[in-house]
């Protein structure tokens, strides 16, 4: 339920603008329910996926080997075979000391709110964490690296091929189609500033240009996945009559049943009752098109790109509503709540598939995994829902960036003035088509495009540095093969842990 905090944030940055006026009285409880109902029939949507992409053609999903890793080592110590696993623990805790000690350098405002590296080496150079090229003198090219445990960490289990493909989506990004819109003059609508401008640096490429490309490339990559998995979806009733009949009938009831209650939300909310009919409609069919694209990227890359699938369908849900007549105020008002529903939805989707992997390695009965997301979904929303308006009304006193929450309200008030470019997402659809087809991981190509190249650099490199270890082991025994790959992914979880829980700890710092 955390994603619904960057939506529903660009709510209170539109008021903030005077995009829009409402009270959180009238808008929270839609969130919070609008999140819960739609969370649900996500659920039944990563059971459909669960045979095709865990059973019979398995992701990869790299970075589950930690999850893996963690609960063999809980398992054999609650066995009292501690001492089997004494080594795999202190590479785990070693690990995760130093990456955590690197993030408290990083990121810990301890020094007049600024951070030790900030401090010290804070200027044209580096800035949070990224070490770059001077944005002043950047004319065509720039290019940054995000220093990130983490990421090198889920680069060793993408393995090479897998983070050279999300990598070569940035590159594309930033150092083929950025530079092209600077030397050739290209103009944008920049939804910052409100007017068409000139496309005089690689920022503003990337932010104009690039992105819009990258999102229709993550529509076109997802849209031919899906095609390849049509046959095997439809084909769920005859691989397990009973089974495949029972889980259609639940989609179809949980499906009525959602809709019914959309219906009752919209209607109240927009007061139209065709808005209130053909909204909720949409916005499931977007839940069943969109997660199935979410959890293919996953699966090849391991990160959730819950901002893009909303980008893409705020997009469609506000050329709707202004179809239907809609003024703009219950425009974006509408679009956000039903984008803040479906990024919960989708988030607690993919989230489910990841247990769904897990489990299968551990042993844990997939209708054990499903409660435990059921039982959540509805606290879950209540509390996010409350905590996110509690953070979306101090934004600046907290001193919060909420980049991508700032994305979602200028996409917003970009199309309320009609100033989306269509043909950038067309174009990015057909390169998305076109890379689905080629490589078999589009959606991973797509990613990349969206990525600022200092994201996907640390993974190219995590995968990079397996790939050159793997070429020594060619010697060894598969027995000792295997035990030194145990080794490596004790190495690695801990860094993805030490980065998580000390990120966890300069959150709660900078809201104290």
């Amino acid at each position: 339920m955390r994603r619904l905090g960057f939506v529903y944030t660009a709510l209170y940055i539109l008021r903030e603008q005077g995009t829009v006026h409402f009270s959180w009285i009238e808008t929270m409880p839609v969130a919070i329910i609008g999140s819960a109902l739609l969370s649900v029939l996500a659920v039944w949507v990563a059971i459909t996926l669960r045979r095709i992409w865990v059973i019979e053609d398995p992701l990869p999903l790299p970075g589950f080997e930690a999850s893996l890793t963690l609960l063999d080592i809980a398992q054999k110590a609650y066995a009292g075979t501690t001492k089997k696993v004494k080594r795999t623990i202190q590479n785990v805790v070693s690990l995760i000391g130093l990456s955590a000690g690197f993030v408290f350098l990083r990121d810990f405002p301890i020094l007049k709110g600024k951070s030790i590296f900030q401090e010290f080496f804070g200027g044209r150079f580096y800035d949070r964490g990224n070490i770059m090229m001077p944005k002043d003198t950047s004319k065509y090219f720039w290019g940054n690296f995000y220093l990130s445990p983490m990421l090198v960490g889920i680069g060793w289990f993408m393995m090479l091929k897998g983070a050279f493909i999300v990598c070569l989506g940035s590159i594309v990004t930033w150092l083929l189609i950025n530079p092209l819109a600077v030397y050739f003059n290209a103009t944008a609508y920049d939804p910052q500033i409100g007017k068409t401008i000139l496309i005089s640096n690689p920022m503003l490429a990337y932010s104009n240009i690039g992105r819009m490309l990258a999102i229709g490339a993550i529509v076109g990559s997802g849209l031919a996945a899906l095609v390849k998995a049509l046959p095997r979806i439809k084909g769920i009733t005859s691989l397990s009559k009973p089974q495949g009949n029972t889980l259609l009938r639940n989609i179809k009831l949980t499906a009525g049943a959602v809709f019914g209650a959309f219906v009752v939300l919209f209607l109240i909310t927009s007061k139209s009752p065709l808005v209130g009919f053909l909204l909720p409609l949409l916005l499931i069919l977007l839940c069943f098109f969109l997660s199935v694209v979410l959890i293919k990227i996953m699966g090849e890359t391991g990160q959730c790109p819950v901002s893009a699938m909303g980008l893409i369908v705020l997009i469609i849900l506000i050329l709707l509503l202004r179809a239907l007549g809609l003024d703009p105020n219950t425009t974006a008002i509408l679009g956000i709540l039903a984008v803040t529903a479906f990024c919960a939805s989708v988030a607690v989707s993919a989230n489910l598939f990841y247990d769904f992997k897990v489990g299968l390695y551990v042993g844990n009965q997939p209708r054990n995994l499903i409660k435990a997301q059921l039982i959540g979904v509805l606290p879950g929303a209540v509390l996010a829902g409350v905590f996110v308006s509690i953070l979306a009304l101090n934004l600046k006193e907290l001193d919060l960036l909420a980049p991508q929450a700032n994305a979602l309200a200028a996409i917003t008030n970009a199309m309320l003035g009609f100033h989306v470019n269509y043909w950038l997402l067309i174009g990015g659809i057909v390169i998305g088509i076109m890379a689905e087809v080629i490589t078999g991981r589009g959606t991973a190509f797509a990613l990349g495009m969206y990525f600022p190249i200092g994201i996907t650099l640390p993974l190219l490199i995590g995968g990079t540095l397996r790939f050159l270890w793997e070429k020594k082991l060619p010697k060894l025994k598969p027995e000792e093969k295997a035990l030194k790959l145990v080794n490596t992914y004790a190495m690695c979880t801990g860094l993805i842990a030490g980065e998580s829980i000390m990120a966890a700890i300069v959150c709660i710092a900078i809201l104290i």
